[in-house]
């Protein structure tokens, strides 16, 4: 890989870092793309989908349904009476 094309990419990461997940507008994600979006692990996002039956796999490829993972996602939302606990 070129310099260039490392610059692009290390662009790009930095550009989705700063989105907030519900501003990115894709049917569909890839755990590695997720890792990125949600700031979270590898493990955590196939753990999350397999939780929301939004993983598929097609042979060795796994993507996931952003809608789908992002209804179950919203359960883990803290609000302030968990806050306290």
């Amino acid at each position: 890989m070129s310099l260039a094309e490392r610059k692009l990419n290390h662009a790009i990461r930095e550009r989705i870092l700063a989105l907030d997940p519900s501003d990115i507008r894709v049917e569909y994600f890839r755990p590695d793309e997720g890792m990125m979006i949600y700031h979270v692990g590898r493990g955590v996002i196939m753990d999350l989908a397999e939780e929301a039956d939004a993983l598929y796999r097609v042979g060795r490829n796994c993507i996931i349904n952003k809608e789908l993972f992002d209804k179950n996602f919203q359960k883990y939302k803290v609000t302030s009476e968990r806050k306290h606990k």
